[in-house]
């Protein structure tokens, strides 16, 4: 799920953090050119103050979690947080205490294991000068 842009863009606009692996900044789906576009809007989205944008790269190896998608949508009403998991036919949401937590722990070795924001823009211009 992503953000609705408008919302990141407006005053006091809620923060969001993406940790993306190098895997996926550099599949092709729908060719270099939109790989390209793609990768010039991030550039652009990691400008903002209140998006974050790290990479995981290739050189970090395995990690739990690697291989699914999720969001971890989060509040000053800790009751009402939740996990979107993204499954190929319908997204999965999860509320349990047990279950919020083992994917906390998950972004956390995530948030470890990430580039910089500073050398995950590296990375993505390094990917678009290899297009």
């Amino acid at each position: 799920m992503t953000p609705n842009p408008r919302a990141l863009d407006r005053p006091g606009g809620p923060t969001y953090m993406a940790t993306i692996h190098e895997a996926a900044l550099r599949i092709e789906v729908g060719g270099r050119t939109v790989l390209r576009e793609q990768l010039a809007h991030l550039l652009h989205l990691a400008d903002k103050r209140n998006i974050t944008v790290r990479a995981i790269p290739f050189s970090a190896g395995a990690f739990p979690g690697s291989g699914q998608s999720f969001l971890y949508a989060y509040g000053e009403v800790p009751s009402l947080d939740t996990v979107q998991l993204d499954r190929t036919s319908v997204a999965e949401f999860l509320h349990t205490s047990t279950q919020l937590r083992k994917f906390s722990l998950q972004l956390d070795q995530m948030e470890r294991i990430a580039l910089s924001e500073s050398r995950t823009r590296d990375l993505i211009r390094s990917i678009m000068q290899q297009l």
